[in-house]
């Protein structure tokens, strides 16, 4: 069910183009964890026994801490910049509008 809707480059509410990358780690592979946990004693033998908790992202990299950061970060960075920009046009549209209001 898709809770999201496109809008030319804006998205309102969750992504409907949301992708998932799934890859198998065997014994041995280094691999970086970001995010919270919490105790799930019920789990069924031969499960983990934790669980994500709730409201909180988790990521599991095949990369370094560092790596890792940036990807998260690089993926907000477009945004931030689309409205930095937005933001200064329409601030240099109305100009003439609030100086002639003054």
């Amino acid at each position: 069910m898709e809770t999201g809707y496109e809008i030319g480059p804006l998205t309102i509410g969750n992504d409907p183009r949301r992708r998932y990358l799934q890859r198998v780690l065997r014994p041995g592979d280094e691999v970086t964890v970001v995010g919270d946990s919490v105790a799930f004693p019920d789990a069924p033998v031969g499960e983990v026994k934790s669980q994500i908790a709730d409201g909180s992202p988790f990521v599991v990299s095949d990369a370094s801490a560092r790596r890792t950061a940036l990807r998260r970060v690089g993926r907000s960075a477009v945004p931030v910049v689309f409205g930095a920009v937005a933001l200064a046009v329409a601030a240099l549209a109305l100009s003439p509008a609030v100086a002639a209001l003054i």
